[in-house]
């Protein structure tokens, strides 16, 4: 069976993948962002996030954004080094595949385009922030490999009266 190529976006697929998430709840947009996709993407990109898109016909129909970890380098590892440090991971900070093209293995086959790609740079895995995550995301990472490896405390003040 042919599967669409799966490609690093730049600047020049922000429209492209804007249409794709037109309609997304605020909550749904990369890394919890608000605002408009156009902007939410060109910001991301700007501050190193990578990008990948599933593609049918040339049109993004899901979309996989990521970046290395802040204690690591924005340019990652050397390619090709064969080195591979503990401490270096990547952050998969979203995910989203068109509602009309889901259950067709498209978010199964970005993550596995995602794995292949750091891999290939030095990394020894990836993670991904669990708040705000969705059932069908945590699911979907859970069957790719990934398990909670820790859980995360916090304390609120109350607000004076």
């Amino acid at each position: 069976m042919f599967h669409p190529p799966i490609t690093a976006c730049t600047e020049a697929d922000i429209p492209a993948l804007a249409g794709l998430m037109r309609g997304v709840q605020a909550t749904r947009l990369p890394c919890g962002a608000r605002g408009i996709p156009e902007v939410v993407f060109a910001s991301a990109l700007s501050e190193g996030a990578r990008l990948l898109a599933y593609r049918a016909e040339a049109v993004p129909r899901g979309v996989l954004m990521w970046r290395w970890r802040k204690e690591c380098s924005t340019e990652g590892p050397k390619e090709g080094s064969g080195e591979c440090s503990a401490a270096l991971r990547a952050q998969l900070d979203h995910i989203w595949v068109e509602p009309s093209w889901r259950r067709r293995g498209v978010a199964r086959r970005l993550i596995a385009a995602f794995e292949a790609e750091i891999a290939a740079q030095g990394a020894c895995g990836w993670l991904a922030q669990g708040e705000g995550m969705s059932a069908a995301s945590g699911a979907l990472m859970r069957r790719a490999g990934a398990c909670t490896c820790s859980e995360r405390l916090e304390k609120r003040f109350q607000q004076p009266a």
